[in-house]
């Protein structure tokens, strides 16, 4: 799951003088970029989630032909442009924008784009399962906990930035005057609603393996020769992500627990400070 800190500009004042930028221009019109697209994603996610819940509280969609495959056909598309949008969390990382690592960015959106974008267009039985259901729900609610936060947190550096001097410390704020409850929930929700979305991700390539076994996924995507001089065998890849989740999840759990406790309760040296 996408857990990006999108909203957190890291560009300081010393380092734009370094790279040659004007601190506090460069730092508005950043804060104002990441709200626009914050807010666009916020509307593309909750567009989402409506449709997963029009869909869950239709009778009709849990007869006959109403499952999961009801479900992806009616989210399809904005389901791929709402999660296409993130490809553009890792160039805010890539130009330090935000402070998210690149790496860990890359990663996270990746493994969402690779189900999306490859696995459930090519492979029907890798959504016709009721772990897609799950998949979908922590997904949109994982998205509706981060986005307004960023949303509100960008909108106040930007007033911020609008009412001090370029050399003030408004570019240095962390997003402390957020309500609790929108703070609380960016760095809680995702406690339970990771688990229940890496779960579901795996289960929903699990179903998908006995299709990558077919000889069109073993020569992917055409068997050699061909003009690409490149074959894959889609198969033993996924075996090989699957294998790579059980690693990667628990290090990234534990990364996001410990900017849980960084940012809800402050570092050793912040609670000494208050003291």
């Amino acid at each position: 799951m996408s857990t990006t800190a999108t909203g957190n500009p890291s560009a300081s004042p010393s380092r734009s003088k370094r790279e040659g930028k004007p601190a506090g221009g460069f730092s508005l019109l950043g804060h104002l970029y990441l709200c626009l697209y914050n807010t666009a994603a916020l509307v593309a996610w909750a567009y989402v989630f409506y449709l997963f819940l029009e869909h869950c509280l239709e009778k009709r969609s849990w007869m006959a032909g109403g499952g999961a495959p009801a479900l992806y056909r009616r989210l399809e598309w904005p389901l791929i442009i709402a999660q296409s949008m993130q490809i553009m969390e890792i160039f805010h990382a890539m130009i330090g924008l935000v402070r998210s690592g690149v790496v860990t960015t890359f990663i996270q959106v990746f493994s969402r784009l690779q189900l999306v974008l490859f696995l459930f267009r090519q492979i029907p039985a890798s959504y016709n399962t009721i772990a897609f259901f799950s998949l979908i729900g922590a997904w949109c609610l994982a998205e509706l906990f981060r986005y307004p936060f960023f949303i509100v947190q960008e909108f106040l550096r930007c007033f911020s930035q609008g009412q001090k001097a370029p050399s003030s410390s408004a570019s240095s704020q962390t997003g402390a005057e957020v309500p609790m409850a929108l703070k609380w929930l960016r760095y809680s929700g995702f406690t339970l609603l990771y688990p229940i979305g890496i779960t579901s991700e795996v289960l929903c390539m699990f179903e998908s393996l006995h299709t990558l076994k077919l000889p069109m996924f073993a020569h992917y995507p055409y068997p050699m020769p061909n003009v690409l001089n490149f074959e894959a065998n889609l198969y033993f890849i996924y075996i090989a992500v699957l294998l790579a989740y059980i690693p990667g999840s628990f290090l990234l759990y534990n990364h996001m627990l410990q900017q849980r406790k960084k940012n809800l309760y402050g570092s050793g040296s912040d609670k000494e400070k208050r003291q």
